[in-house]
C-alpha cells in the first residue's frame, strides 16, 4: 500500500507567499529622499528578508513534520510463529498494518497488513477477520453469514520455492481464532486447515473502534 507524501496546503502556502511579498516590498510609490533614506530602506529589506529565510525555513520544517506523520501513521508490525509443519518456525514484518474492533460489527476484529518486504523469513500479507457469534449474519459485515477467514503469506508466496501461504476460515477449514488484546497490541491463535497451528501477533500503530 503506497502512503503519499501529502503536499503543502494551500493556506500554508498562501501565507507563505504573503510573508515574502510583505518581507520585501516597501511602500508602493515612494521614493527614497536621499541616500540615509535609501541605506535605511536597505537595512530594513535585509532584516526583513532574514526574516522572510527563517518563516521559509520554519514552514519547511512544519511541512516535513507532517509528511513524516503521514508516513508512519498505519506503520505497524507483526509476528506469526507457526508451532507446527515444514514451515515452522517465527517470522516478522514490517509495513502497512491497519486493526479494528467493533468497526463494522460489534465485538468483531479484523486485521489487514501488507508488510514491506518479501524475503522469506518475512510477513508479507496477513489479513483476519473473527465476528462475534451473535453478529455473524450482520449486514454491516464485509463478510456476511462468515465466522471468521484468515490469510498468511511468508516471503513471495507467489513464486515456487520464495514463500508459503496459510488460510483458514469457514470455507477453508482450520479453527477459528481467539483474540488477546493488550493495548495496541493483539494477539490471534488459531490453526490453518492443514492443521498447522499458529500465532499473529499484530503490534498496532491504533485500534479504529466504532
Amino acid at each position: 500500500m503506497n502512503i503519499g507524501i501529502r503536499p503543502l496546503s494551500l493556506t500554508a502556502a498562501a501565507l507563505l507567499s504573503l510573508g515574502m511579498l510583505s518581507g520585501c516590498s516597501g511602500a508602493p510609490g515612494q521614493p527614497a529622499s536621499d541616500g540615509g533614506d535609501s541605506a535605511a530602506g536597505q537595512a530594513s529589506h535585509e532584516q526583513n528578508s532574514e526574516g522572510q529565510d527563517s518563516d521559509g525555513q520554519e514552514a519547511e520544517e512544519q511541512q516535513s513534520d507532517h509528511e513524516q506523520v503521514g508516513e508512519d501513521e498505519d506503520q505497524g508490525s507483526v509476528t506469526l510463529t507457526l508451532t507446527g509443519g515444514e514451515n515452522a518456525g517465527e517470522y516478522t514484518g514490517t509495513g502497512s498494518l491497519k486493526c479494528g474492533y467493533g468497526d463494522f460489527v460489534p465485538d468483531s476484529w479484523w486485521v489487514v497488513f501488507a508488510g514491506d518486504d518479501d524475503a522469506q523469513d518475512k510477513v508479507y500479507i496477513a489479513n483476519i477477520w473473527l465476528a462475534a457469534d451473535a453478529h455473524v449474519d450482520d449486514e454491516k459485515s464485509p463478510y456476511p453469514g462468515t465466522k471468521f477467514t484468515a490469510t498468511a503469506l511468508t516471503g513471495n508466496a507467489f513464486v515456487p520455492g520464495k514463500g508459503a501461504q496459510f488460510a483458514s476460515g469457514d470455507d477453508e477449514g482450520g479453527t477459528a481464532p481467539s483474540a488477546e488484546r493488550d493495548g495496541d497490541t493483539v494477539t490471534f491463535t488459531g490453526t490453518w486447515s492443514d492443521g498447522t497451528g499458529y500465532s499473529l501477533v499484530a503490534e498496532c500503530p491504533r485500534v479504529k473502534s466504532s
